[in-house]
């Protein structure tokens, strides 16, 4: 018995956005439904491009309803409410890009699993180039927010984006949902509790 989710899945589809930026993988069988989206938004796409492949994702989510979906990646901008610093002023400044708006218009009820930790500065290559850094790496899901705190989740960058030798200059984003507490007795008292 095992309890690989690969091990429960009956099938596995596959669907590509972007070729080499944007990807889905279905996975479904008996008691397992699940949707993997990774991204990464090329930042070099016009505003319709950003919004086409949006909008072609929420679809793809959209038509898979009951599954549990994870929506992850380098999605290249920051939302309003976010903040970027720029290290060589030390001044952080807030999100003004209009993709934000359109993602949260493709994703109204998705949930940030959120972490505290930038996720790129410069360019390791140039990094004279761009003193900001983003938190621009995310992970999102469909899973109620409640029921996330419920199970502990822990969300985090690996490694530092302070670290000059990281082999990029994103970091990658690692998340692990525990198993459910169980129980142990009667979920309610088997008889009312009287108050003095």
């Amino acid at each position: 018995d095992s309890n690989c989710i690969i091990d429960k899945a009956n099938s596995i589809s596959e669907r590509i956005f972007a070729a080499g930026r944007c990807f889905a993988v279905h996975l479904e069988g008996p008691d397992c439904r699940l949707v993997l989206i990774n991204v990464h938004v090329n930042p070099r796409w016009t505003l319709h491009q950003k919004k086409a492949v949006l909008r072609a994702i929420s679809a793809y989510a959209a038509a898979a309803p009951g599954s549990i979906l994870f929506l992850a990646g380098d999605f290249n901008f920051i939302h309003d409410d976010d903040r970027r610093l720029n290290s060589g002023t030390g001044f952080e400044v807030e999100g003004n890009d209009p993709i934000a708006h359109a993602f949260e218009c493709c994703f109204p009820t998705l949930v940030e699993m959120a972490q505290p930790n930038y996720t790129r500065s410069g360019s390791l290559l140039s990094p004279s180039t761009s003193r900001a850094v983003k938190q621009i790496d995310r992970i999102y899901t469909n899973l109620p927010a409640a029921h996330l705190n419920d199970i502990a989740i822990h969300v985090d960058v690996i490694g530092s984006i302070l670290d000059t030798n990281r082999p990029s200059d994103h970091l990658p984003l690692l998340a692990r949902l525990p198993a459910p507490l169980t129980r142990s007795g009667p979920a309610r008292p088997p008889t009312p509790l009287r108050h003095p």
